[in-house]
């Protein structure tokens, strides 16, 4: 083998060692790119499904939240709804208040049908559904939440009105009550009404005086008082029948004693004249004589009648009524039935 063939056969065992370094490297090269793409595809779904869990949690936690919110309103709305149910135009200073509520009542209602539904948060759902979920629950949270606050202020706004005006019918009816009490005295049938009366009216006097008397409390003290008012007014009713009772009869008794003894009277003047009429018949008659003496003063007219003799029938019956109305109680109180039967006013204390 010559030199030729020496450095022939070198040159070519370089080339191959330079085209095998060229190929290690190119491995090499190809393989960190396949890591390197692996890494980014691993990391791209690996922050995927981060953010997917994390709009899923969102979700959840918005919805825990507007439960929440959405039971309390339902609370809130069913008491709102008793207060509505119990509370009458009388109950208020004015109809318009209560009519101002019952609407802020029927509001409430309307968003707990339109925004009051849950909306669930769907695991399979991708990252964006879930976000839009979210949202939407928090716009039903939101609006729930405003709904809530107007009807709460509205409830706060009626019930100062209903302490306030319970309060000044309370203090009107006392007045009313001690008003008619004072002037009552010996004016009733039954004086145990203004008795009653005025137990009413000082257990009321309590209730005004406690610092945080309850709406209730004041509304019985009313009422009470209310009813012996009642009570009263009729007793006094019956008091008045019984008294013009008796004195119409009274009257009727005073007139048949006039008229007694307008009678006697009369038949006192017609005896005198057929007397006088029958002396001048026999004048008239016999013959004539010596011009008589003046004639005697005519006779003094019969006295009046005593009227207490000549009422026995009317005056003795009036005093013995007057009598046995204020000693026999079984008869007053029947006096007082027949009274208030003509007067139609109600009996049912006697």
């Amino acid at each position: 083998m010559n030199n030729n063939d020496h450095i022939s056969a070198s040159m070519g065992k370089e080339a191959e060692a330079v085209q095998a370094k060229g190929h290690k490297r190119f491995l090499l090269i190809g393989l960190a790119v396949i890591v390197l793409v692996a890494l980014c595809l691993g990391g791209l779904f690996g922050y995927r499904a981060y953010g997917h869990q994390q709009a899923q949690t969102a979700c959840a936690d918005t919805q825990k939240t507007f439960s929440s919110v959405r039971s309390d309103f339902k609370t809130k709305f069913a008491d709102a709804s008793k207060l509505a149910q119990t509370t009458t135009d009388t109950d208020v200073s004015d109809g318009k208040v209560l009519a101002s509520y019952k609407d802020e009542l029927a509001a409430a209602d309307k968003t707990l049908k339109t925004a009051g539904h849950s909306v669930s948060c769907d695991a399979s759902a991708s990252r964006e559904d879930l976000d839009k979920t979210t949202g939407a629950i928090n716009t039903q949270t939101k609006t729930i939440k405003s709904q809530s606050a107007k009807l709460s202020d509205a409830g706060r706004t009626i019930q100062a009105d209903i302490d306030k005006t319970a309060k000044s019918r309370l203090n009107k009816t006392i007045g009313d009550g001690d008003q008619l009490l004072a002037a009552t005295d010996g004016q009733v049938a039954d004086n145990a009404t203004r008795d009653a009366l005025k137990t009413a009216l000082d257990q009321a006097k309590a209730v005004q005086g406690k610092n945080k008397a309850s709406v209730d409390e004041q509304h019985k003290a009313v009422q009470a008082i209310e009813e012996q008012i009642k009570a009263v007014n009729n007793s006094k009713s019956a008091k008045e029948e019984a008294d013009r009772q008796a004195a119409e009869a009274a009257q009727a008794a005073q007139a048949a004693a006039e008229q007694a003894a307008a009678a006697q009277a009369q038949r006192g003047a017609n005896s005198n004249s057929s007397s006088s009429t029958s002396k001048a018949y026999s004048r008239s008659s016999a013959p004539a004589a010596p011009a008589a003496p003046a004639p005697a003063p005519a006779p003094a007219p019969a006295p009046a009648p005593d009227i207490d003799s000549l009422c026995d029938s009317y005056c003795q019956e009036g005093r013995q009524k007057k009598q046995r109305y204020d000693t026999d109680p079984e008869y007053r109180k029947e006096m007082n039935r027949k009274a208030c039967a003509i007067t139609g006013t109600m009996c049912d204390q006697f």
